[in-house]
């Protein structure tokens, strides 16, 4: 169904694009990466040197965010149940699949709770025939796509991004802006836009059941969320600001015209 990875490595276009890359990144005298996960893969990969990259954050307009938040929202929340959001494309490298595998567990230990997908892809007709094929028809809804996102995240008690492979994906950043926790897989820059255990948890990428334990311990633990979630909005206003990631490049380009003269 899905091509593994050695099968993908052994296509045309996947030896083309990485030699498109090597040839990038020894081209450039600079480079900047987002993630310390991309950073080693550049320099153990590509045999890179160390003293070419620089390594910070995204940031985004969080001001700007905060005002799109704002205001009454029509969405309407289910009654006596928690709502576990997850935005982004319906794609295999975003680990849905692992998701319905964990919810179809939950199911069996508690039911006051629902699942909203928000986004559209190719994997959106096979992902809702696991649904039904899992007994989880009534349970997750796939909502389309929307561009009020930041009240969907205001109606969510969990945002959860159970992916295989991403660096600095924008869907989480937004989740924790909102004051909602965040589970998140171990792959690729995921593990590092959260604090395991402090404002959000981690869970071993296509681990079905490590994700299911951890949508239940924070159904759970009530307490837990609203603490996860107060630590994350405090802790993405900081490390997501649009300030500091301006600040960075632009000490980077002044790196880069010193060096000229």
């Amino acid at each position: 169904r899905y091509l593994t990875d050695d099968q993908i490595k052994d296509k045309f276009e996947y030896e083309y694009h990485k030699a498109l890359e090597y040839s990038g990144y020894h081209c450039s005298d600079y480079i900047h990466t987002q993630s310390n996960w991309m950073r080693e893969k550049i320099i153990n990969e590509f045999s890179v040197s160390a003293d070419k990259l620089s390594t910070f954050p995204y940031g985004m307009d969080i001001e700007g965010y905060i005002k799109r938040s704002e205001g009454e929202t029509s969405i309407n929340t289910p009654s006596n149940k928690k709502v576990i959001l997850y935005t982004g494309r319906l794609v295999y490298l975003k680990g849905l699949q692992h998701l319905i595998e964990s919810l179809s567990i939950l199911k069996h230990h508690r039911s006051d709770w629902e699942c909203w997908i928000l986004g559209e892809g190719l994997l959106q007709n096979e992902l809702q025939a696991q649904c039904i094929n899992m007994g989880l028809e009534g349970d997750v809804k796939f909502l389309g796509v929307s561009d009020n996102v930041p009240h969907f995240l205001k109606q969510a008690d969990i945002f959860v991004l159970p992916g295989l492979q991403d660096t600095q994906p924008h869907s989480v950043m937004e989740a924790q802006l909102s004051g909602v926790p965040v589970i998140v897989s171990d792959a690729a820059g995921l593990p590092e836009m959260v604090i395991n255990g402090e404002n959000g948890l981690v869970a071993a990428a296509g681990n079905s059941h490590q994700l299911y334990l951890h949508l239940k311990y924070l159904l759970d633990n009530p307490l837990i969320r609203t603490q996860f979630a107060n630590r994350a909005k405090e802790w993405a206003q900081d490390r997501w600001s649009m300030d500091k990631m301006v600040n960075n490049f632009v000490a980077l380009y002044k790196h880069a015209i010193s060096s000229i003269n």
